[in-house]
């Protein structure tokens, strides 16, 4: 109930009017609902859970989860998909000088976006090319889940399958590298919901928090069948660890240390190459998303810092500079990397965040279990 309540919290402050009425309500405690089970299931950022799916094992959900800070969440702190539809949708508006996204729309990708990530590790649902499309994968299944909860709670027919349309616009096609907006989904509004709710998927690419997020993604990434297992593979005593044991694990594991680095230059690749699908938002209030939110240029820069910080210092070490640039606080105590400021803005941010710092302690929530031994490497180290 305290998630459930910080997450409405979060929303009277960003968006009051979405409380206002009966129809946009239901749909803002639905997505406070999905926050919850989200985090039930998969954990927060400082405090993970290990799960399985049908398709994948024992998998550390680092980045894919929820709380007040995670992918799905829509607390100040993160850059949560929730958070992003309603960022994004204030943007359009004052971009355009009028209301161009209505409450309802508002909280209907509220909605989509809490549920996206509902479950996971299941496979995707859309598969390369030339194969047909998993009908059991992740995105389907949320969007399948949300649809009937809706529907469940009184919500419209109509508006309950663009909750579920909704949500897959924000599947990944491996192959094209693109998500999977429908321009045949009929009406604008349609369009416009997918656009948005896609792109606050991936709104982290110019959010402060974004750089923090791709470490968790990387760590996330390792424990993952396409990476080979790696974390599984090279560590034991794992099943309570959290994410600064997991780094730690990474940091004294020459194979973990080396895919990690590897991780954060196709990271930084990503930022810096992947296109929004926003024509039509670009169409109705005059720019597109990184018009809106610019940022993306300093946080590719970030990555590119932090890569090359990796060379001197621990994974757990930049880990915690990334903390600190995303605005979490440490415990008191400083340890400077020793990074040459240059001329960049991410480089001075990062000189800043250093400052702060303790390579010994952070601030984290207890894990919900805890192990008398951290994770041990089986890699000879």
């Amino acid at each position: 109930m305290e998630l459930t309540s910080r997450t409405i919290a979060a929303v009277a402050e960003l968006d009051p009017t979405l409380l206002e009425s009966s129809a946009t309500r239901t749909l803002i405690e639905l997505g406070a609902q999905f926050i919850d089970e989200v985090t039930d299931r998969y954990g927060s950022p400082d405090d993970p859970r290990w799960m399985s799916g049908t398709v994948e094992t024992n998998v550390l959900m680092t980045y894919h989860n929820g709380g007040i800070d995670g992918h799905s969440s829509a607390g100040p702190l993160g850059d949560g998909v929730p958070r992003g539809v309603l960022l994004i949708s204030a943007a359009m508006n004052r971009a355009a000088g009028r209301e161009v996204i209505d409450p309802l729309l508002r909280a209907t990708m509220f909605a989509a976006a809490a549920a996206h990530d509902h479950t996971q590790l299941c496979g995707r649902s859309l598969l390369p090319e030339g194969q047909q499309n998993d009908a059991y994968g992740d995105e389907r299944l949320s969007a399948d889940t949300a649809r009937a909860r809706c529907l469940d709670a009184g919500v419209p027919a109509d508006v309950a399958d663009l909750v579920a349309l909704t949500i897959m616009a924000t599947a990944f096609d491996p192959t094209s590298k693109a998500q999977n907006v429908d321009y045949d989904a009929g009406s604008e509004r349609a369009i416009l919901a997918q656009e948005i709710t896609a792109a606050a998927d991936l709104l982290s690419l110019t959010a402060r928090r974004g750089p923090l997020g791709s470490l968790e993604m990387v760590c996330e990434s390792l424990c993952l069948h396409q990476r080979g297992q790696l974390v599984q593979q090279n560590t034991r005593a794992f099943t309570a660890i959290y994410t600064p044991e997991l780094l730690h694990a990474i940091g004294v594991c020459p194979e973990l240390r080396s895919a990690f680095a590897d991780g954060l230059v196709g990271q930084a690749k990503f930022f810096s190459g992947h296109r929004y699908s926003d024509s039509h938002i670009r169409q109705v209030c005059g720019a597109g998303i990184d018009d809106l939110f610019p940022g993306r240029e300093n946080n590719v820069e970030l990555l590119k810092i932090f890569h090359s910080l990796l060379r001197d210092h621990t994974p757990l070490e930049v880990w915690k500079v990334a903390r600190n640039i995303a605005g979490y606080t440490t415990r008191e105590g400083s340890s400077s990397l020793g990074i040459d400021s240059g001329l960049s803005a991410a480089a001075l941010t990062v000189q800043s965040a250093t400052t702060a710092l303790s390579t010994d302690t952070v601030e984290s929530p207890t894990p919900a279990t805890s192990s008398d031994s951290g994770p041990v490497c089986d890699a000879g180290v």
